[in-house]
């Protein structure tokens, strides 16, 4: 009996250790969406191009250019693309309408851009770079003044940029940006996948011995954000919380006077969703004054 009970506990743990990989896996190559609608639909023409990255991969990428020396770059959050109708399509939109130019693209392992493996941050910030040169090197007069606003892991992203020198960037809107990685990732386990949160501590080692990547914490980023910024954070989003973005805002605004947060009552990047008309007069007026 003693044989039996030990043969099927190695079974069961067999079995949770493949079930981790596989939720591992999902997580690090996470469904693509590519989408029927370009910036032509919003009234406005656009080059389609590819953007190499320093270690070879392309990238899918809007151009759309307007008579600006000011250039806005939208950052698309994790499991969707430039595509998305959420909030991409209504801020490319908002900001063409504005008179921004707008260079939009897809991470790797998103949309049309290649890449195996998502790595939810860590090696977007190096396809980030990469568009920043492509636009400094062919249109140069309109790399001059850049706001970055991202969205989740784009919003991760944008903040990261003042640690890498990215140069020409003057600001910056960050849209429900986890701050602490595992847990809006723990909580994003529970919330679409109805999974308990402890079977993260399973993941993540397997996800890293998949795609290995160094872990960081936002919140040392903060002593070196001194330029604008713009916070998002909705009250009712169930992966990353209010009080965690108002502790970076805290934080930062030791250091920089130019700091700003909008609290709303919207979901997970839904602030534009559920306030669209405040939504669009405050990151203009925000451009406006710092871009």
């Amino acid at each position: 009996m003693l044989i039996l009970f030990f043969i099927i506990v190695l079974i069961l743990l067999l079995f949770l250790f493949i079930f981790a990989a596989y939720v591992a896996y999902r997580m690090l190559k996470p469904p693509r969406l590519v989408g029927t609608w370009n910036p032509q639909d919003l009234g406005y023409s656009y080059q389609e191009i590819k953007i190499k990255t320093k270690d070879s991969l392309l990238l899918d990428a809007w151009w759309i250019p307007k008579d600006s020396e000011r250039t806005v770059i939208p950052l698309h959050g994790y499991t969707v693309s430039k595509w998305d109708q959420v909030y991409m399509k209504k801020i490319i939109k908002i900001l063409l309408d504005a008179g921004y130019n707008v260079l939009t693209f897809d991470f790797r392992a998103h949309g049309k851009s290649e890449g195996n493996f998502t790595t939810t941050g860590y090696k977007e910030v190096e396809d980030l770079k990469s568009v920043i040169q492509w636009l400094t090197e062919k249109h140069p007069d309109k790399a001059k003044n850049i706001c970055l606003i991202g969205y989740s892991m784009g919003a991760s992203v944008a903040l990261q940029w003042p640690s890498i020198d990215i140069p020409h960037v003057k600001c910056a809107i960050c849209d429900s940006p986890p701050i602490n990685m595992d847990a809006t990732a723990k909580r994003g386990l529970k919330y679409f996948a109805n999974l308990p949160t402890w079977i993260y501590y399973l993941v993540k080692p397997i996800s890293h011995l998949m795609n290995p990547v160094p872990s960081f914490n936002m919140e040392l980023l903060t002593s070196k954000i001194r330029v604008p910024l713009l916070l998002i954070a909705g009250t009712q989003d169930p992966l990353v919380k209010v009080h965690e973005v108002r502790q970076l805002y805290e934080k930062v605004k030791k250091n920089n006077p130019a700091v700003y947060l909008w609290v709303t009552d919207g979901a997970h990047v839904r602030s534009l969703q559920k306030n669209p008309e405040e939504y669009r007069e405050r990151v203009l007026r925000f451009l406006a004054q710092h871009l």
